[in-house]
This record gives structure tokens, sequence and C-alpha cells, in this order.
């Protein structure tokens, strides 16, 4: 299954928030995850896990 974001992409979440893709990972039968970078409303880094669904690029 091919990745359709790259390591260190500018991508936007469903909620609009923008982040930057630190890690991808694929599960047997199901579309390809990523984990993003994003930066909280105190200026803070948090990851979490996305969907490919979930993202668009920036």
């Amino acid at each position: 299954m091919a990745f359709q974001f790259e390591l260190d992409e500018e991508v936007i979440d469903d909620n609009g928030k923008e982040g930057l893709i630190i890690g991808r990972f694929e599960f047997s039968g199901s579309s390809p995850g990523y984990l993003v970078t994003f930066v909280n409303s105190e200026g803070l880094p948090f990851d979490q896990y996305k969907s490919e669904s979930a993202l668009t690029k920036k």
C-alpha cells in the first residue's frame, strides 16, 4: 500500500489544525495512518495518530 504523505510533510487535519508528519504506519487490510505533531493553544507540541482520510496537504 502506498503512502500519500511523506515524512516531514505539513498537513491539515479534519479539525483544521496544521501539523507535521513524523511517522507512518500501516495495519493489515486498513488504510495508512500517520503520527502527526501539532502545537496546542499553549504553544506546546503534542503527537496524535491520524488516518490518511483525516489529512490533507497544506
